[in-house]
């Protein structure tokens, strides 16, 4: 009986547990698109399905000039986004040519489509990168990092939370034909070549379930004289928990009464004749 009653217990408290348990939604990329041009002053990306409320949307941008300085950027949409800057890495080759590449972030408030618009200090080439993903609850660490050569490390992020989403971003100022290869585990998105200016990029994610330190090295086929390399971990959405129906316990078995034992009857005592002169008494002649 009584590891009945300890069965039902341990199962009621491991269903109270089950139900606070919640497992974060995974992070997904929605939809992505890109665009590039030379020698200009702005760049404009359209997303052209409408975006999904609460979504993310990631820019990444690269900017070569064929000046000492590569001027500055910045950022605005169609539907008024207030977009957050991310990681900004600059290269000076040699004094007569310069890069700039940077990123921001926005969570979506918008269920229209949306197009962004990159604008730069000085007349350069301009390429963007436009990504929108679900189930990002917020920021969570940012590095980046430029190189030459065939390479270009991020620099590590050390996340917060368990479960993060990584993004990752490289920009060639040098070449518009390369391959890009992102490190293990990460996923590459098709890069974007602009051709009419000369440049490469690339982006790509990885979604993690651990509270570590993360990087990534971006590897392409061409040598670079300018290879920004960026990451952006985002905190994912927690999940919902799902209640656990409680076990129904079993009902312990109620003993069956004793009957109560019937009194016996008293004998009927048997009719009997006293001599003459005695009357009967109770049982007796007196």
């Amino acid at each position: 009986m009584m590891v009945k009653r300890a069965l039902t217990v341990v199962m009621a408290l491991f269903g109270c547990l089950m139900s606070q348990v919640a497992l974060a939604a995974t992070p997904a990329i929605l939809q992505h698109n890109a665009a590039g041009s030379h020698a200009v002053t702005s760049q404009a990306v359209t997303l052209g399905t409408s975006l999904s409320m609460g979504s993310e949307v990631i820019v990444s941008a690269g900017s070569w000039c064929g000046a000492a300085s590569p001027g500055t950027l910045s950022i605005s949409d169609s539907v008024g986004h207030s977009f957050v800057a991310g990681p900004s890495t600059t290269k000076l080759a040699g004094g007569s040519s310069s890069s700039v590449a940077q990123d921001w972030y926005v969570a979506n408030s918008s269920t229209s489509a949306d197009t962004i618009t990159v604008t730069s200090s000085s007349s350069c080439d301009l390429s963007v990168y436009v990504t929108e993903v679900s189930n990002i609850a917020s920021f969570d660490a940012q590095n980046g990092a430029v190189s030459t050569g065939l390479s270009s490390a991020s620099g590590s992020v050390t996340t917060t939370n368990a479960t993060d989403f990584l993004y990752v971003f490289g920009f060639d100022q040098t070449t518009a034909n390369d391959t890009w290869t992102a490190s293990t585990g990460y996923t590459a998105l098709p890069s974007f070549n602009n051709t009419a200016g000369g440049e490469s990029l690339d982006v790509g994610d990885q979604n993690v379930s651990i509270t570590s330190t993360y990087s990534n090295t971006w590897t392409i086929n061409v040598s670079s004289n300018g290879l920004h390399s960026h990451i952006l971990a985002f905190k994912a959405v927690a999940g919902t928990p799902t209640p656990s129906p409680s076990p129904t316990p079993t009902p312990s078995p109620s003993p069956s009464p004793s009957p109560s034992p019937s009194p016996s009857p008293s004998p009927t005592p048997s009719s009997f004749t006293c001599p003459a002169g005695q009357a009967v008494v109770g049982v007796t002649c007196g």
